[in-house]
């Protein structure tokens, strides 16, 4: 057979469009969710005052050879 026949390439339903969006943005929204409470931990760290704890006793290591 030596037929040429035209191929039609169905174009993607809305359903489709909506499902590839979704699975591009879960881990886009998971990234941004998790930098977001990233830097939640960070202001919360530089925020906070540390009282002062005196001086560090003298340090020496055991068993040594």
């Amino acid at each position: 057979m030596n037929s040429a026949t035209a191929i039609q390439k169905r174009r993607p339903t809305g359903a489709s469009w909506v499902w590839y969006a979704t699975l591009i943005l879960i881990p886009v929204l998971t990234a941004a969710g998790l930098f977001w409470l990233r830097q939640l931990q960070v202001h919360a760290h530089t925020s906070r005052a540390i009282p002062s704890y005196g001086s560090v006793p003298a340090f020496q290591l055991t068993n040594q050879r």
